[in-house]
């Protein structure tokens, strides 16, 4: 008998408190050393799931609320049940209302937390844990962010492609993430990173980790992507830490108390809060 779930999720987006890139592989994906930091902003994705339906074959997807954003098809959570039902033998038949609230082109993961969000409670449906290869497989086939979506950690130190992922305990804190009007995608930017020339390594995992324990004025993360995608100029007030995020084109400012927006800022302004 067909099985069919509904489903309500909420895909929280990321913003990257340190992001270094330290190689690009002969396969076009770069080794990176990030920091990822989930915040409360998020999208709403309303799903319908049927299976064990033997006129349901491989994978059949339907997503709504895109349209604006990228042609039907070429979108992550397509990609998402595309992959899963690949990786898992298990065809589906798959319908999706997506409320976006996450800025694309702006460095904050929506397309990715969309998918992780799927991905993760398919996981769940299904009783199957994401381990390692899984995590691998993701990332060549639906993006190199999603992993960490897919584990639900609140932080984490992020390697390899964003395959590698080391959960940390996240802290409390508030933030502010200014995005400009101006979009910045990421395989332009990744582009114009491999032309300038990559820049030197910067702190390894364990010291990141122990760097994120410390009040964020006394953070010392950096964003590589900063060489060739500015983070828009504002003061930063005292006590606070400020930083590019992803690829760009929004930036975060961090602090432990209330933040407001700077006055010579233009464009969207988001409180949020670490997740």
């Amino acid at each position: 008998m067909m099985k069919h779930c509904p489903l309500e999720l909420s895909a929280p987006a990321k913003v990257n408190l340190h992001l270094n890139v330290l190689s690009r592989r002969e396969d076009g994906y770069h080794e990176i050393l990030s920091l990822f930091q989930r915040i409360s902003l998020h999208d709403l994705i309303s799903v319908d799931i049927w299976w064990d339906d033997p006129e349901i074959s491989g994978a059949q997807v339907s997503v709504h609320g895109l349209e604006d954003l990228c042609t039907p098809g070429s979108d992550s959570l397509t990609r998402a049940v595309g992959f899963w039902c690949g990786y898992t033998g298990i065809p589906l038949r798959v319908r999706l209302n997506v409320k976006k609230s996450i800025p694309a082109g702006a460095g904050l993961g929506g397309g990715s937390a969309d998918a992780g969000a799927l991905l993760k409670s398919l996981c769940g449906l299904f009783g199957r844990q994401p381990d390692r290869d899984f995590l691998t497989a993701c990332a060549h086939s639906v993006g190199a962010d999603v992993p960490f979506f897919v584990t639900g950690c609140g932080a984490a130190v992020v390697g390899g492609i964003g395959e590698i992922v080391r959960p940390v305990s996240s802290r409390t804190l508030s933030a502010l993430v200014l995005v400009p009007d101006l979009a910045s995608p990421t395989a332009g930017a990744y582009r114009r990173l491999d032309e300038a020339g990559l820049g030197p390594a910067g702190p390894e995992a364990p010291e990141v980790e122990r760097m994120y324990s410390l009040a964020p004025d006394r953070w010392r993360f950096t964003n590589d992507f900063s060489r060739v995608v500015p983070p828009p100029r504002i003061t930063v007030p005292r006590g606070c830490f400020y930083t590019l995020t992803g690829s760009g084109s929004a930036s975060v400012l961090v602090g432990e108390g209330e933040i407001t927006v700077p006055q010579e800022f233009s464009g969207q302004a988001f409180p949020v809060r670490f997740a």
